[in-house]
């Protein structure tokens, strides 16, 4: 067995005063302001000299162990805090927020992309089917959408048109077409204000065992109700941070061809028209349900009480890319049940609308990538403000008709 070398007095002191003396050069005010000499501080025989002695070494080797521990008990200390902060229901809300308003934004892309859309519909054994194509070049912006074989709506260069039955092009001049980035710029201001709006409300968190699938899981309960103790606050932050958002109303009002001014008293007047809504019902409840310390999505559900009737709307993902809609509204005694199945470049959705008689929806969407849009001769378009009350009425009226299954000469 190795015998431990016990320290002379002398070699003792020998290290102490090699210890100090290359301390004081360290320090020394000529070498810390000159960077140039630092070096100089400790030069490599000195440092060897110190390192080569066993007994300094085995007290720095022995302390290796204690550092790891350390760092390792201080990551452990900051993940449990990470997941603490990360878990409570407001910090759970505020994330499902940020991360829905993201995933919108992140369509907004400036791929030229051509959407197909197939609905088809049962009413009591009679079938009906309407085609929709939109393609859209958001880098150009040309947007061209068609309903059906009757209605056609296009968009160049901020300009909206819709063709009529005589295929000429009506230009909607008191409307412009928003671009990727001034709707990325509405969904950014929108979700802070929600945000801004729900800080300082109670949320409430529980463990539940709730039914996924036909199948139960063990998930977390998020919870916050709003009535009419707290609507006038949260409604209220949400208007100030909207109107206070030069960004949010500059491009409201450049859309919708309107001064700042009155896009600020649009925003008053339409969070007053929903306050009083929401009062009308006696609370309107959200709950957020999550697995796992990531707080991964698995359903929401809100809940409506209106003359002691409680309406509910749910939305379930029962596994990936495949969700469930049900909105049962007890009130006007109807249910809708969507199934929605999403596959790369192609979803599909499947309803159901339940009340007097039952009407079932399919619904065939494919996404894929194009070269280009191909552009409208929109040369000779007349603006709309132009034409007569009863041209404004017959345009109306026709676009509403060629919505319509089964009417293909409806605009003529």
């Amino acid at each position: 067995m190795k015998e431990n070398k016990e320290l002379k007095t002398d070699e003792k002191l020998e290290i102490k005063g090699d210890v100090q003396d290359a301390l004081n050069k360290a320090l020394d005010k000529n070498h810390l302001t000159d960077i140039d000499q630092i070096g100089d501080t400790l030069n490599q025989k000195e440092v060897d000299k110190i390192l080569k002695n066993e007994n300094v070494k085995k007290e720095i080797d022995s302390k290796k162990p204690l550092i790891i521990t350390i760092i390792l008990l201080v990551l452990i200390a900051i993940s449990g805090l990470f997941i603490y902060f990360s878990n409570n229901p407001k910090t759970i809300f505020k994330n499902a927020i940020n991360k829905a308003f993201n995933t919108l934004e992140h369509k907004l892309s400036n791929d030229k992309i051509k959407t197909d859309i197939k609905i088809t519909n049962n009413v009591n054994g009679e079938e009906n089917q309407i085609n929709i194509t939109y393609e859209t070049d958001p880098k150009n912006k040309i947007y061209d959408l068609s309903i059906g074989e009757n209605i056609e709506l296009y968009s160049e260069k901020d300009k909206l048109f819709l063709e009529n039955s005589s295929n000429q092009f009506i230009e909607i001049d008191n409307i412009k077409m928003p671009n990727n980035q001034q709707l990325k710029t509405i969904l950014t201001e929108i979700k802070n204000s929600i945000i801004k709006g729900i800080d300082g409300e109670k949320f409430y968190g529980s463990n539940m065992q709730v039914e996924i699938n036909g199948k139960l899981k063990k998930l977390y309960r998020s919870s916050l109700t709003i009535n009419e103790k707290n609507i006038d606050n949260i409604a209220n932050k949400v208007e100030e941070s909207l109107k206070n958002s030069d960004k949010f109303v500059n491009t409201i009002a450049e859309i919708n061809n309107k001064s700042e001014s009155e896009i600020k008293k649009d925003i008053i007047n339409y969070m007053m028209s929903l306050k009083s809504q929401i009062k009308e019902s006696k609370e309107i409840t959200i709950n957020l349900y999550t697995n796992g310390p990531l707080s991964e999505f698995v359903k929401l559900e809100i809940n409506q009480t209106i003359s002691n009737k409680t309406n509910t709307f749910t939305l379930t993902k029962n596994e990936d890319n495949k969700y469930t809609i049900i909105i049962d509204d007890k009130v006007d005694n109807q249910t809708i049940k969507m199934d929605i199945n999403k596959n790369k470049n192609k979803t599909l959705i499947s309803s159901t609308i339940k009340n007097d008689i039952t009407v079932n929806y399919n619904a065939e969407i494919i996404e894929t990538k194009i070269k280009k849009v191909k552009t409208k001769d929109i040369q000779g378009s007349i603006k709309f403000s132009s034409l007569t009350d009863e041209q404004k009425i017959n345009l109306i009226i026709g676009t509403f008709l060629g919505l319509l299954p089964n009417n293909e000469a409806a605009l003529s």
